[in-house]
């Protein structure tokens, strides 16, 4: 004998009953032609018609209009008949569940893909390893210019550099300011290249996982529907061919679970919409990474050229 789903007694649905569902009055011309739908379609995260059961639905049976559980209770109608409808309405819902889902990824996957087209931030290792260097030869300037060497160490070669770097930050003030802006500018620029990496990895994880997400959503909706339609199938066939009284099936075991089609539109639609983010703030971000990268080299190049020019001229000539 085939178990009733969940519920013990059938629930006639009186057609002048207005229903609260969810804090919403459902109005019953709405509900009627929610009902004209789909029941595998049917949204039990979202749901606020109040159905309860897939006998609920209207099918076309006769030429006429009536409820799913209307034809298939009415013993007026031969077991023929009654399975033979059960089949060919079953078969209906389910052509037009697969050509709306294959419908609804595919539109969406396709949305997502064109996403992997927008070109991430870049901010390559040679020029952190550059900011890098310069940043190491412009603290070691620092470090002479302040005299910090002088009372470290006991080279003579180290102790004459501090010195003439002492005596040319004392005479050419403004090197001396070039020197720590660019030194600020460096380490600005340097914790700005990690963060610029940060975001453009966050986005590439957020896409992948997304296209990941779509992509292996056929799979586990087939699945899904698989199982609730052969369920569906037998539980009346079975019930029609041994004529039991059984309880209507329950719409929480037929409608969409956890992974549904409005799941995967959402995270369709949350894609599109960071990438457009991501797209309108991009040439923000790479113009301040080349004026950081830019400045910072620039003033640190001057100081560096300038402290050349001091060494080459002080021990040489």
């Amino acid at each position: 004998m085939v178990k009733a789903p969940n519920r013990e007694k059938y629930e006639i649905y009186d057609q002048n009953i207005v229903q609260k569902m969810n804090g919403e009055q459902v109005d019953e011309s709405v509900k009627k032609v929610f009902l004209r739908g789909n029941p595998f379609l049917y949204n039990l995260n979202n749901a606020n018609m109040g159905v309860t059961s897939i006998e609920e639905y209207h099918v076309k049976f006769c030429g006429e209009e009536k409820t799913f559980g209307e034809v298939v209770r009415c013993r007026d109608y031969s077991k023929f008949k009654r399975k033979r409808f059960v089949k060919k309405t079953l078969k209906d819902w389910k052509k037009e569940y697969l050509k709306t889902r294959d419908k609804t990824i595919e539109e969406n996957l396709g949305a997502v893909e064109l996403i992997g087209e927008i070109n991430t931030l870049k901010f390559r290792n040679s020029l952190k390893l550059l900011l890098i260097v310069i940043l190491v030869l412009i603290i070691f300037i620092s470090s002479l210019s302040t005299g910090w060497f002088l009372s470290k160490t006991s080279s003579e070669f180290i102790n004459q550099l501090g010195i003439i770097i002492i005596n040319s930050f004392s005479q050419v003030k403004f090197i001396k300011i070039i020197n720590y802006i660019s030194l600020y500018l460096l380490i600005i620029a340097l914790i700005y290249s990690f963060l610029y990496n940060v975001i453009s990895k966050d986005f590439r994880v957020f896409y992948k996982t997304s296209k990941n997400v779509l992509s292996n959503a056929h799979y586990h909706l087939a699945r899904d529907y698989k199982k609730k339609y052969t369920r569906v199938r037998k539980y009346y066939i079975s019930g029609i061919k041994k004529n039991l009284i059984t309880a209507p099936y329950d719409i929480r075991l037929v409608g969409e679970g956890k992974e549904n089609l409005k799941m995967f539109e959402d995270i369709s639609s949350a894609t599109v919409v960071r990438a457009r983010n991501f797209k309108n703030k991009k040439i923000f971000f790479i113009i301040i990474k080349y004026i950081l990268s830019i400045s910072s080299i620039a003033l640190s190049s001057v100081v560096i050229v300038y402290f050349a020019y001091q060494l080459i001229k002080n021990l040489l000539f």
